[in-house]
């Protein structure tokens, strides 16, 4: 009896000690997938959200918000939407602070200068700044992007944004070249999108949730991924994408697009249920 009680215990310890190996080496090639899973990013975006410190920006109508706020949350849920895709995103400003360093003369120039120094360090592939509108009419509404002057990349990667956020607020706004310093000195592909109108009740109202706030990224996202991938159109037959649907698709294609090559990753992306409309 105590022979059949050393025995059978000896078999326990022996099934105990099979299963602890076995978790040890399931949790050891679960390593190493996610490891061989996870390579460097292939895909660089810098995020500037516009403003800062002293220079607040525009101030909402009704609610006297400040610009900068806006664009500082906007900006970080677009950074996390593109970690979350496997690519790097880097702010150039992650606090309310300026870049300015102490307030004087000259700061603005100074700001300037060091949201340009972040952005060429980190080599981007697309830059993109984001800001909030202001206009004498308080009718006027909507997102606005605008372009690097004589890049015609820039242009396109504008087209393809614009086309999202036309498709979300329901307008018809075409990308404008723009003049503005942060695109100017950008050496890549770079846009500034304004995202609505401080200066409209309406888009004052919905810029003040979180849930819109949140929408008005991921629609940049599928913005720059749709021309990241060649799929915008740039003539006024454009296709418009299901914004959800397709952060969802490639937020959950992440190893795909990582490991196959890109000509793959664009059938892969073409067989998600994408809803395609004329705009």
């Amino acid at each position: 009896m105590t022979e059949n009680r050393r025995l059978q215990a000896e078999k326990i310890i022996s099934v105990i000690i099979l299963v602890l190996l076995s978790a040890i080496y399931i949790a050891c090639i679960c390593a190493r997938a996610k490891a061989a899973a996870s390579p460097k990013p292939d895909f660089t975006v810098v995020i500037d959200a516009g403003h800062g410190g002293i220079d607040g920006g525009v101030s909402g109508t009704k609610s006297g918000v400040k610009e900068s706020e806006l664009n500082l949350d906007i900006s970080r849920k677009l950074k996390t939407v593109f970690e979350k895709s496997g690519a790097k995103a880097v702010l150039t400003r992650k606090t309310e602070a300026g870049l300015y360093g102490i307030f004087s003369k000259g700061f603005k120039k100074r700001d300037m200068k060091k949201r340009m120094e972040i952005a060429e360090r980190a080599s981007p592939d697309v830059f993109v700044s984001i800001h909030l509108n202001y206009y004498s009419s308080s009718s006027r509404r909507g997102a606005q992007v605008f372009y690097k002057i004589g890049s015609e990349k820039s242009e396109k990667l504008a087209i393809s944004v614009q086309n999202q956020l036309n498709a979300l607020q329901n307008k018809n706004y075409a990308p404008l070249p723009g003049d503005f310093y942060v695109l100017n000195e950008s050496s890549g592909e770079a846009i500034l999108c304004e995202c609505g109108f401080l200066s409209n009740k309406e888009d004052e109202a919905m810029l003040l949730t979180d849930e819109y706030r949140q929408k008005i990224a991921e629609t940049i996202f599928v913005g720059i991924e749709t021309y990241r991938y060649g799929l915008a159109e740039r003539d006024s037959n454009h296709i418009s994408f299901n914004g959800a649907k397709f952060v969802k698709s490639a937020l959950n294609s992440l190893i795909i697009r990582q490991v196959l090559s890109r000509s793959f990753a664009l059938i892969f992306l073409n067989l998600s249920p994408l809803k395609c409309e004329a705009p």
